[in-house]
C-alpha cells in the first residue's frame, strides 16, 4: 500500500483547516500537510451526506403523516357519504 505524501516537504501527516476563500459564499476545508502547511485537497466545510440523511429522514416522518391524514380524510368522507344517504 502506497503512503501519501505531501508534494511540497513530502511529510506523511496531513490536516484539515476551515478556509474562508474569497468569491465564495462558504467555507471550504483545506486539506493541508500538518508539517509545511501545503494545500493537497479542498473539501466541503458541511458534509453534503450527513445533511442529505438528515433531510431524508425528515421527508420519511412527513410521508408518514400524510398517510395518517389521508387515512383520516378517507374515514370523515365515509362518514359524510353515510349521513348525505342517510338524509
Amino acid at each position: 500500500m502506497a503512503i501519501s505524501r505531501c508534494v511540497s516537504c513530502k511529510g506523511t501527516s496531513f490536516e484539515i483547516s476551515e478556509a474562508n476563500v474569497s468569491g465564495t459564499r462558504f467555507k471550504l476545508n483545506f486539506v493541508q500537510c500538518a508539517l509545511c502547511g501545503a494545500v493537497v485537497g479542498v473539501t466541503e466545510f458541511y458534509n453534503s451526506g450527513s445533511i442529505v440523511k438528515g433531510i431524508e429522514a425528515k421527508v420519511e416522518l412527513l410521508e408518514s403523516y400524510l398517510l395518517t391524514v389521508n387515512k383520516n380524510i378517507s374515514v370523515i368522507a365515509s362518514v359524510l357519504d353515510d349521513l348525505l344517504r342517510r338524509n
